[in-house]
């Protein structure tokens, strides 16, 4: 009579040396708008990096879109110790929209105007006579409506440092 069951257990020798794979870019490639990194592996991922420039390495989790204008090392290791590594260069020259008014155009009725930009927009100022006014994130991602009567400037800024102005009369 036995105590115990046996049960046989299979062991591989044989390694596993595929590389961890970073998909949504091409290494030593310059991009103008955001970009998202996937890193994949089929044993799993044991750490994924990434670095800016000559920075410090940050860590992330499978996935990670990068928008600032900067050279990037992404870095990827498996449970196997295997490792793969590219370089990739985001290069925003893309200035932001405004959408809803135009350039030096007089309207004679309320404006809905809404900003977007590739990469993101940073911050917005409507100028309104000797008044200035920064616009909150909400404003900034539903638009705002002016009515009323006088001059305007908006100033739109982009993340990388792009920028738009458009200058319109209200009547």
């Amino acid at each position: 009579n036995d105590l115990y069951d046996v049960h046989d257990i299979m062991v591989s020798t044989k390694a596993e040396n595929t590389r961890p794979t970073l998909s949504g870019i091409a290494n030593n490639k310059t991009y103008g708008g955001p970009k998202t990194v996937t890193v994949k592996d089929a044993s799993g991922i044991s750490s994924a990096r990434y670095k800016k420039n000559d920075g410090k390495y940050y860590s992330f989790d499978i996935s990670k879109t990068f928008a600032k204008n900067g050279k990037y090392t992404v870095y990827a290791e498996d449970y196997y110790g295997n490792k793969a590594e590219k370089t990739f260069t985001i290069k925003d020259t893309t200035r932001p929209s405004v959408s809803g008014v135009i350039n030096r155009k007089t309207y004679t009725k309320e404006r809905k105007i809404t900003f977007s930009d590739n990469c993101g927009v940073k911050s917005v100022k409507l100028y309104m006579g000797s008044k200035v006014k920064t616009l909150t994130p909400e404003e900034i991602e539903n638009g705002i409506e002016l009515s009323g009567t006088g001059s305007f400037k908006i100033v739109v800024n982009d993340i990388n440092g792009n920028s738009r102005t458009v200058l319109f009369k209200l009547k």
